[in-house]
C-alpha cells in the first residue's frame, strides 16, 4: 500500500472523532481523503434506522473504509452530486422514496459504483427481483451478516 494511502487511513480516526464536535469537518475531510486516494474503499450507506446506520458505519470504518451515511434518498442524491463512492449499501425501504429510486438514478447516471441493497424481504420477493433488474450488484437480507458485506467490499 502506498505511503499516502496509509497516511490517509490514519487520518480517518481523528476525522471520526471530530464528528461529535464538528460533523461538517468529518464529511469534508472524508471527501478530501477519498479524492486524494481513489483506491481506498469508500462506502455510502443509505439507511433510515439510526441504530443500523451507526452500526454499519462503525463496522465498515473499522474495516478501513471511508464511510458517509445518509437517511434518505434525497440526502444520498445530494451527496452523490459531489462524491463518487466505490460502493453503496442501500436499504430498500426509506422514508422519502424506495431505495430502487436511488439505484435507478445511479445506473441512469452511469456512476461507476457497486450497489448492494439491504432488505427484510425474503429472497423470493418481488422487491429483490426488482432490485436485481434495476442493477443491484448484490442483495443482503436482514438480519445482516457482516462477513458477507466485508467479502462484497473485498475487505477480507
Amino acid at each position: 500500500m502506498p505511503i499516502a494511502n496509509e497516511f490517509l487511513r490514519l487520518l480517518a480516526g481523528p476525522a471520526r472523532r471530530l464528528t461529535a464536535a464538528r460533523g461538517v469537518w468529518d464529511s469534508t475531510l472524508q471527501l478530501f481523503m477519498a479524492a486524494a486516494a481513489p483506491d481506498l474503499c469508500t462506502v455510502l450507506i443509505v439507511e433510515d434506522d439510526p441504530d443500523s446506520r451507526e452500526v454499519l458505519s462503525r463496522m465498515l470504518s473499522a474495516g478501513g473504509c471511508l464511510v458517509q451515511a445518509r437517511a434518505t434518498v434525497g440526502e444520498a442524491l445530494l451527496l452523490l452530486e459531489e462524491w463518487e463512492p466505490s460502493h453503496v449499501l442501500l436499504d430498500l425501504m426509506l422514508p422519502d422514496a424506495g431505495g430502487i429510486v436511488l439505484l435507478r438514478s445511479v445506473r441512469r447516471r452511469n456512476i461507476p459504483v457497486r450497489v448492494a441493497v439491504v432488505t427484510g424481504a425474503g429472497p423470493e420477493s418481488m422487491a429483490v427481483e426488482n432490485a436485481i433488474r434495476a442493477g443491484a450488484d448484490a442483495v443482503f437480507h436482514k438480519p445482516l451478516d457482516f462477513r458477507e458485506i466485508e467479502e462484497w467490499l473485498e475487505l477480507v
